[in-house]
């Protein structure tokens, strides 16, 4: 059942649509005087709140959207001389002149009159009389001037950047990251996010890799450090500089360091340029990852407690956090990638060695749609 046919059948009095109207309002902005019928029903129809009569209930990618206003200012006003919206049973719209009260009412309180808006300004313009005779008494005089003047008035950008707002996405290749980070950014974004999706794996870096390409190509001139030949039991090639991280201690723990510095830094700047914006920043691989990817690549029977330390500390910590898990057998099903069935049984080893409880185990091979749901939702709770 659509929102708005559920808020209509279990509201037990007279309730105004203030935003879009339905059916064709993404999200419904409610107020009624009782809104705790309507809440009941909401809850009952697997809909979550997080506080301040917000109420969601999430799909794949997609989302419905309650706001259930209480307390309104001048509510008994509005609701007095409400039109009821056509085959609705409680729903009703505001009159044309209590409409561009509201929108001067939400423009005092945001600072914001956005473009989106100035369609349902217009429909209200024959109001424009009467509510200039109330808006005093509302205390919206200087804004609803602003909304008749049909110009937006979009907010002002932060100049302090906010705290890094991450959720990080983990598990081997082919557990299903990329689709479900797709997922809840087009989820994120109906709910008026900003989102960013950053894949940013171990190694994974143009400055590293400016440096260590003419690097390998003088070792290659030292016929000591000559490679062996791959085995056909993995997908890890050797190069120079695994015959020399093999012989020298020291050379495995600078360049794993090295490594890692940059990985961590590159999860910093990326949060941090996000948060400036404001936006949400999805990691496909994240912290974990990054400590699975050093032990797969480098070698897990070393220590990397360094390591693991400057990729911790460098990267913020993630609002939520989700490992997605797969058998070997269903990587390999769903993705034709370069490692063996030997490799992959070694990742999934890993991530349950290193494992440290910060994320949200999921099955990966359940329905995408149902994961993505309940990711979605538990983003949206914890974003607040």
């Amino acid at each position: 059942m659509p929102a708005w046919e559920l808020v209509d059948a279990s509201a037990t009095g007279p309730a105004v649509v203030l935003g879009s109207l339905p059916p064709g309002g993404r999200d419904l902005d409610v107020a009624a005087a009782e809104t705790s019928p309507i809440a009941e029903a909401l809850r009952a129809a697997g809909y979550v709140t997080r506080g301040h009569g917000e109420w969601a209930r999430f799909a794949a990618g997609d989302v419905d959207l309650v706001d259930l206003l209480a307390g309104w200012p001048h509510l008994d006003e509005i609701l007095a001389e409400a039109e009821p919206l056509p085959g609705c049973r409680r729903l009703a719209r505001p009159a044309p002149h209590h409409a561009l009260l509201v929108l001067a009412q939400q423009l005092a309180a945001t600072g914001a009159y956005p473009a989106k808006r100035v369609p349902r300004m217009e429909a209200a313009r024959g109001g424009a009389q009467r509510a200039r005779a109330l808006a005093a008494a509302w205390g919206v005089a200087d804004e609803l001037e602003r909304v008749l003047s049909g110009a937006p008035v979009e907010r002002r950008p932060r100049v302090r950047p906010r705290r890094p707002r991450v959720v990080a996405l983990s598990g081997i290749d082919g557990a299903g990251k990329s689709t479900q980070a797709r997922l809840l950014a087009a989820a994120l974004e109906q709910l008026g996010y900003d989102v960013e999706i950053v894949w940013q794996p171990l190694g994974a870096s143009s400055a590293l890799d400016a440096v260590v390409a003419p690097l390998k190509r003088a070792l290659h001139l030292l016929p000591s450090l000559r490679p062996p030949a791959a085995s056909v039991d993995t997908g890890l090639v050797p190069n120079v500089g695994t015959v020399l991280r093999q012989r020298s201690g020291l050379a495995h723990r600078a360049w794993t360091t090295v490594i890692a510095t940059a990985n961590g830094l590159a999860h910093a700047r990326a949060a941090l340029a996000a948060a400036a914006a404001g936006r949400v920043l999805v990691f496909d691989r994240y912290v974990l990852d990054s400590r699975v990817r050093l032990r797969f690549l480098y070698g897990d029977g070393r220590a990397y407690r360094v390591q693991d330390q400057v990729v911790r500390r460098l990267s913020p910590r993630p609002r939520a956090a989700f490992v997605l898990d797969v058998s070997p057998a269903e990587s390999l099903a769903r993705k034709d990638d370069r490692w063996s069935p030997g490799d992959l049984e070694r990742l999934v080893r890993l991530y349950d060695e290193l494992d440290d409880g910060d994320g949200v185990h999921l099955a990966g091979t359940r329905a995408a749609d149902d994961l993505a749901a309940e990711i979605a939702q538990a983003v949206w709770l914890r974003l607040g």
